[in-house]
């Protein structure tokens, strides 16, 4: 199994994650109420993978470990996209900007043959059918690429501008994800997010 980061991963009681010591409460209800954590942009030791819980409200983030064998079921931001999720959502879910809006992100990516994930609040809602998107929700995208050309990106970048809720798209390459912002509007050297934590890159895509 090819865990990445942002990968929702399944599993069948909090026995199974390694938490702090005394976790907050808040934690503890959610894992009980939906057994899912994200996968952490981290290290992977001794097959255990480190991983995020996450609360109702937006500051409720909790870094765990699971061991590889107590993973239950794994689902990529790719997968979602790939087997349209979002068509199993109630109608009055659906009606939320950024989730009725996710065919039309799927034709400006499709015109790109780009393969596209999504990721934060909207895909782990998706997934779990857990409410965490609101009307004034953002959307996270994920590209894992070996590259685009700049033209391609800029482009890219202006047509997901046109939505009318903010799209904070990621690209990850071999080196780390960047955020296709920085890229697209660069002064200098950009952000790359790794596992061994971030550094900046004049060239996102060589990792120097």
């Amino acid at each position: 199994m090819e865990i990445k980061p942002h990968d929702l991963l399944q599993f069948t009681t909090k026995n199974d994650l390694r938490m702090e010591e005394n976790p907050p409460e808040w934690a503890i209800d959610a894992i009980g109420h939906m057994p899912y954590v994200v996968v952490r942009r981290a290290p992977i030791v001794h097959n255990h993978i480190p991983v995020g819980i996450r609360g109702k409200e937006r500051g409720h983030r909790l870094a765990a470990e699971i061991p590889l064998e107590k993973i239950k079921a794994r689902c990529s931001p790719e997968f979602i996209v790939e087997n349209r999720l979002w068509k199993h959502l109630k109608k009055e879910r659906r009606l939320l900007p950024v989730l009725n809006a996710l065919n039309s992100i799927q034709d400006v990516f499709q015109s790109y043959q780009l393969k596209w994930g999504i990721t934060g609040s909207a895909g782990y809602e998706l997934v779990t059918e857990v409410p965490a998107v609101s009307p004034s929700s953002d959307l996270d995208i994920i590209i894992r690429t070996d590259g685009i050309t700049e033209k391609t990106a800029r482009d890219l970048y202006k047509d997901l501008n046109y939505f009318t809720f903010r799209i904070d798209v990621h690209v990850e390459g071999a080196y780390g994800a960047f955020a296709l912002s920085e890229y697209v509007n660069k002064m200098g050297k950009i952000m790359l997010r790794t596992k061994n934590g971030p550094f900046l890159a004049a060239d996102p895509w060589k990792g120097e």
